[in-house]
């Protein structure tokens, strides 16, 4: 019997953001009131993101619609471009009811997550 090798494919994902929409935030509100708006937004991202988590569990796709379409909206707001791309295919896939498109595209939106709410971390550290 022949023995076939197994590869293992590292993901990793890498996050598209918009710094001109959070430079413009700075502009606007000021260092500390857009670092209070991110904040709120990446703690509404990071409630958000658990609860799809937990909506796919179940799985409950109308509750994890709502979810995913919330993070896109967020992400977009401050900038997530690709977070927010991302947020957008899980939900054509609910709305396709492909719940194999629906579990790729979700894991795809976990990975992203972090580096993404990592990058706002790292910009805002370097404006304020």
């Amino acid at each position: 019997m022949p023995r076939h090798k197994i590869t293992h494919l590292p993901v990793s994902e890498r996050a598209h953001l918009n710094s001109d929409q959070l430079s413009d935030l700075n502009l606007e509100l000021g260092p500390e009131e857009a670092e209070t708006v991110i904040y709120r937004a990446v703690e509404a991202l990071s409630v958000r993101l658990a609860a799809a988590h937990r909506q796919s569990q179940i799985p409950d796709y109308k509750a994890l619609r709502a979810s995913v379409s919330g993070i896109g909206n967020i992400a977009h707001q401050i900038g997530l471009l690709s977070l927010c791309h991302v947020a957008h295919t899980v939900v054509h896939c609910i709305d396709d009811g492909d719940p194999v498109a629906v579990s790729a595209t979700l894991a795809r939106l976990m990975r992203l997550s972090d580096v993404s709410l990592s990058a706002v971390w790292e910009f805002q550290d370097g404006v304020t």
